[in-house]
């Protein structure tokens, strides 16, 4: 059988620094922890940081004045809360205070508490047991968008009203999550459809770290039996030392076989990219693909 072609993926440029990545993933974990202990207010606190991030990011005179260097902790702190005290709950303004105390660039702030309220409404859905049930909503939600031309225009027109777009994604997602449906919401305001699309694939992978999994997400020409789909996982949680989830979808111009996506990598064994491969094999005998590897668990999936 021909081998799989693994390649990765471009993910899109972000703009944010890779130490501010560091130091949100760090907040993100310590937030996590202590939503853990308030189960009662994690979808209302990431309510509130929502609300947070859409002033910063209206208001970049403010959101500079939170990061200036040349300001003090306190000072910036204090401002904070001059602004935001009684408009959002005690701890969420501990939590403000917090972030505004650290170094970031004022273009990554809102962004950051963005994040944090993405990781209150996932700890929600997990402690409702729902978290799994969501991250695979996700990722309907966004190859759905992403199929639907009149959709992606509809979502990321900025003269849409926010209770217009929150219609439009109640009709148009009504069976989904009430959770999935506020992120979906939240990935619609951030613009173009690569934005929605990667502000949804960053919810996704921040569902798997809370869930402590990784995601597959496996397009597949003809549907894969569940016991196909838990032996994939398996394969691949021991290729990535990590427990895997397969969020499986029907793609039938595959013909067959699947295409697997798991964090940067893609591995392609449909029988699509076997004809592509055999025609390019073809056209150029010469060449060799250096960066194939044998499709081993995929071939002994589908057997």
């Amino acid at each position: 059988m021909p081998a799989a072609r693994v390649r990765h993926r471009n993910r899109g440029r972000s703009a944010m620094r890779s130490l501010s990545k560091d130091a949100l993933h760090s907040l993100q974990s310590r937030w996590e922890g202590y939503l853990d202990d308030h189960p009662d207010h994690q979808s209302e606190w990431g309510d509130q940081l929502f609300s947070v991030s859409d002033v910063l990011g209206k208001n970049r005179a403010f959101s500079r004045s939170l990061t200036d260097a040349a300001r003090t902790a306190d000072d910036r702190v204090q401002l904070l809360r001059s602004v935001f005290d009684g408009k959002v709950s005690g701890e969420v303004l501990d939590l403000l205070s917090g972030v505004v105390r650290g170094s970031w660039a004022d273009s990554d702030l809102s962004v950051v508490i963005e994040s944090l309220g993405v990781t209150s409404i996932l700890v929600s859905a997990q402690h409702n047991r729902v978290l799994q049930q969501v991250e695979a909503e996700l990722g309907f939600a966004s190859r759905l968008i992403n199929r639907s031309p009149r959709l992606q225009l509809e979502l990321s027109d900025p003269t849409v009203s926010n209770s217009a777009r929150r219609a439009l994604i109640n009709a148009v997602f009504e069976r989904l999550n009430a959770l999935t449906k506020t992120l979906v919401e939240r990935a619609a305001r951030s613009g173009s459809t690569q934005l929605i699309s990667h502000w949804i694939r960053a919810a996704i992978d921040e569902a798997a770290r809370i869930g402590g999994h990784l995601v597959a997400t496996v397009a597949a020409g003809t549907l894969p039996s569940d016991d196909q789909i838990r032996r994939l996982e398996e394969i691949l949680g021991h290729r990535y030392g990590k427990p895997v989830i397969a969020h499986v979808h029907l793609e039938p111009e595959l013909v067959g076989g699947l295409r697997v996506a798991i964090g940067d990598d893609v591995i392609d064994g449909s029988i699509l990219a076997r004809i592509r491969q055999a025609r390019a094999s073809l056209a150029h005998p010469a060449e060799r693909g250096d960066n194939q590897v044998e499709n081993g668990g995929i071939r002994r999936m589908e057997e």
